[in-house]
């Protein structure tokens, strides 16, 4: 997934699907110190023995659709689909996507992807908790 930034991030969390003929797949992952950029590359891989696990039956990228949401502290930034999904209800299976840094796979142009920090956590989709705001009567002033 390409993608660009005005501005440098501390932490994104990109949630990816994929949906294929008969399987869905989704999973969620962190990146840490983004750059600001206009070519952006983030990478995230469906693990061969689940592709074999669908009953022999790749998933056909051709007509599979692909989905990833920028989540920043719970703020959705941006989402980007690749191809319009038919409106289902589908369960998705967690797990079987990884991040770059957990797969023994390395593209051709292994530096010109994102470092990933893992999967992301609960923590990447929850807004920052709202400071308290000090007054004239706070204890702490």
């Amino acid at each position: 997934m390409k993608f660009s930034s005005h501005r440098n991030l501390e932490r994104l969390a990109i949630l990816y699907e994929i949906d294929g003929s008969s399987e869905s797949f989704a999973d969620a992952v962190a990146y840490e110190d983004i750059p600001a950029g206009d070519s952006l590359v983030a990478a995230v891989y469906l693990i061969p023995s689940r592709e074999r696990g669908t009953g022999g039956r790749e998933i056909d990228s051709a007509s599979a659709t692909f989905r990833a949401a920028l989540v920043e502290r719970g703020s959705v930034l941006a989402v980007a689909e690749h191809r319009r999904a038919a409106t289902r209800t589908v369960e998705r299976e967690n797990g079987f996507l990884r991040p770059r840094s957990l797969t023994p796979f390395a593209p051709l142009d292994w530096e010109a992807f994102l470092p990933d920090a893992g999967f992301a956590d609960e923590a990447d989709f929850r807004p920052l908790p709202k400071a308290q705001a000090l007054t004239k009567t706070s204890p702490g002033r």
